[in-house]
């Protein structure tokens, strides 16, 4: 809550006050707020020191900024918005009536609320009483020395001369009581407001202040780090690049700029870490934002050569790509790194060499914009010149201008390979190109390798991957592999590969471990490409072989070219034939022993009948008077439906036409200038609609097409 001091009885007092968007995260001034206007108008009301709480006022415009205009009475106040625009956005200029400043009590508060999106602003008011001077530091003062009851709030009219200074006791502690006296000094518009005065300058940069605070325990909080009382913002973000002050208590003198602030846990972390950390009952002073020309935050994470920024940052990838970091207090204080590469989703920042200490979520942050030169590893000599030439002994080395590498003449090549002695030392490689020897090495026969009489393998019992080129005479050693190894090998290698379930008794080929999907056995065993899906029961070749056996029995009562069907005895049952039986039917039903129902057949298209009419009375004595009777029941007895919601054909049945004229007789329309509506039976849903249009000559009414 700001806090101003004014002399009690003051008169005509002009004050201004700073109202913030509460729809705002960053602290922003709320606009537009007037005398009068709905949602727009905030709601004031005063209190004094004893609690006694006003009546609303109303508020009045102001004609003219910074001249006093008296409210028109006690429950008046003038109000007006300064401007507008950038940065002195949500600044309001208020007129008191002077009457509010003679209500006892010491002070007075006002509040100021209700607008849209108008933080709630409160401003107390110190109303200093006159105060006598009888005595200085305890000594008794005559008119000489101070002057009957001057009053120490007020000095105009008042100057010293050189001989005035007189007054001033000349001791220490009077000195130190005068000074004590000036030090706690209210400062006012109406008596410290001289041109470039340090009282003025003082009186405006206190008026900056924007919260002030007394603070709570500071228990586990980092190096760079406080905690705020209760009375702080709860909107986050809102003091950061404020200036913070602890202007009494242990820490006295820290000043520090808040890069980022938690409105919920009211914890700020400044740009370096206390040289003197804050404790509870340290009061503080925070001012305005600073025009920082950088990006501050605190870090979520932090890795070998990445940063992860807070979760409010740019969400645009590669926003900040060459831009400089650093860690301005927390965890890896003091560095300074180059972005190469962000990512706006994860917040994480890639750096262009390694931290020396990886920064956490203690690390608070700085991001400046380009204009900076890095030189990292020093990896990169593009636009590096060397002025020292080389020794003679390597004038005939060059450096491609293309790859950067070092050409090597024939020249050079040369003068290393005349040199008599060629020792090769351990470690040192020769690659020869096939047809190319050195001299020493390319004359060795394989008949002088052979000739060695004794050629032992020793300590390598595993001869896997070796072959030999000999007769068997010369290698004894490697002949004396016994049948029973051979054999037992060999078992192992059938083993290995399942063969040895062609021939056991107990074969697992239906079990738990079918053969590889794939193999030949899974070709042979089953048609799934990706399984194995065998089952003994039907898929081995007996069961084969009993389906075979089902299918000659039923081969065998078909008969060759179907003979067996001439005489098919079916036992009775009711069936459906589905389909249609296409050719001729030749022969004769022989007998039809139970009679035949002839269900629904109302269809009698392209049937004809052969036969006589005795054979077939019943159907044709069908008389004019029974199809009068049919049509009748169809128009007096049948119900229809009345069409659904839909656009109505141009080729429907005669009953949906019907349908039509009925349900626009009978049904709810509506019209307006442009749409006529066609309900259906509920009343609420449109079925069919048209455009309609009338030019004052002709009434035009479109096509029905489908509703709503």
């Amino acid at each position: 809550m700001a806090k101003l001091s004014r002399k009690h009885g003051t008169t005509s007092q002009i004050f201004h006050v700073s109202i913030q968007d509460s729809s705002s995260t960053t602290g922003a001034g709320l606009t537009g707020l007037a005398y009068t206007g709905a949602g727009v108008t905030p709601t004031v009301k005063y209190i004094n020191a004893g609690g006694t709480l006003s009546a609303g006022i109303t508020l009045e415009d102001i004609t003219t900024l910074g001249t006093y205009q008296a409210p028109t009475g006690a429950t008046y106040m003038r109000f007006k918005e300064v401007n507008s625009a950038s940065p002195s956005q949500g600044v309001y200029e208020i007129h008191v009536h002077n009457d509010w400043m003679n209500l006892t009590g010491g002070s007075l508060v006002i509040m100021l609320a209700g607008a849209t999106n108008m933080a709630q602003h409160r401003l107390e008011i110190d109303l200093q009483a006159d105060v006598n001077v009888t005595h200085v530091a305890g000594t008794a003062q005559t008119a000489r020395d101070v002057g009957a009851s001057v009053l120490v709030g007020d000095k105009t009219g008042f100057a010293l001369s050189a001989t005035g200074l007189d007054a001033i006791p000349y001791t220490a502690t009077g000195v130190q009581a005068i000074t004590d006296a000036i030090w706690d000094e209210s400062l006012t518009g109406a008596t410290h407001n001289v041109a470039n005065s340090a009282g003025k300058r003082l009186r405006l940069i206190g008026a900056q202040a924007i919260m002030s605070g007394t603070l709570p325990s500071q228990a586990g909080m980092a190096v760079n780090a406080i905690t705020f009382d209760a009375g702080a913002s709860a909107t986050s973000h809102l003091y950061t690049e404020c200036l913070l002050v602890i202007d009494t208590g242990t820490a006295i003198g820290e000043a520090h700029h808040v890069l980022s602030y938690n409105g919920t846990t009211k914890v700020a972390i400044i740009d370096d870490d206390w040289a003197i950390q804050p404790v509870a009952g340290d009061t503080y002073q925070i001012y305005g934002a600073s025009v920082f020309d950088a990006t501050t935050g605190l870090a979520q994470a932090g890795g070998t050569n990445t940063i992860t920024l807070q979760a409010d940052t740019s969400a645009v990838t590669d926003y900040y790509i060459n831009q400089s970091i650093y860690i301005a207090s927390g965890t890896g204080a003091g560095q300074r790194r180059r972005i190469s590469v962000y990512n706006g989703t994860t917040k994480v920042a890639t750096l262009s060499s390694n931290w020396a200490t990886n920064p956490d979520a203690t690390s608070a942050y700085m991001i400046y914009e380009g204009n900076q030169v890095f030189v990292d590893a020093n990896n990169d000599k593009t636009g590096y010149s060397l002025s020292q030439s080389f020794p003679t002994n390597f004038s005939i080395l060059s450096i491609s201008a293309t790859t950067g590498l070092v050409d090597i003449t024939q020249t050079a090549a040369d003068k290393v390979w005349s040199t008599s002695a060629r020792i090769l030392t351990a470690g040192t490689n020769i690659a020869l190109a096939k047809g190319t020897g050195i001299t020493g090495f390319n004359d060795i026969l394989a008949s002088d390798v052979w000739a060695v009489t004794t050629r032992t393998i020793t300590g390598n019992g595993d001869k896997t991957g070796y072959s030999i080129s000999g007769t068997k005479q010369t290698l004894d050693a490697l002949n004396d592999i016994s049948t029973s190894q051979v054999n037992t090998e060999v078992d192992t290698a059938i083993v290995d590969a399942r063969l040895d379930e062609l021939l056991n008794a107990d074969s697992d080929i239906d079990g738990l471990t079918p053969p590889t999907v794939g193999s030949v056995f899974h070709e042979l065993l089953t048609k799934t490409s990706g399984s194995f899906t065998y089952d003994q029961s039907t898929d081995s070749l007996e069961a084969i072989r009993d389906k075979e056996t089902d299918i000659e029995t039923d081969t065998a009562e078909i008969g060759t070219a179907g003979a067996g069907l001439t005489n098919i005895n079916l036992p009775d049952q009711t069936m459906n034939i589905t389909g249609n039986l296409l050719g001729a039917v030749s022969g004769a039903v022989g007998s039809v022993v139970a009679g035949v129902t002839v269900f629904t057949n109302n269809d009698k298209t392209g049937y004809s009948i052969s036969g006589t009419k005795t054979t077939l009375d019943a159907l044709n004595d069908i008389t004019t008077a029974q199809v009068n009777t049919e049509v009748l029941d169809v128009l007096n007895t049948d119900t229809f439906a009345e069409p659904g919601q839909e656009a109505p054909g141009a080729t429907v049945s005669l009953v949906k036409k019907i349908g039509y004229m009925y349900k626009a007789f009978r049904n709810k329309i509506t019209q307006d200038s442009t749409t006529m509506k066609l309900y259906a039976d509920d009343g609420a849903t449109v079925d069919q609609k048209a455009t309609v249009s009338d030019d004052a000559t002709t009434y035009t009414k479109g096509e029905l097409g489908t509703g709503p």
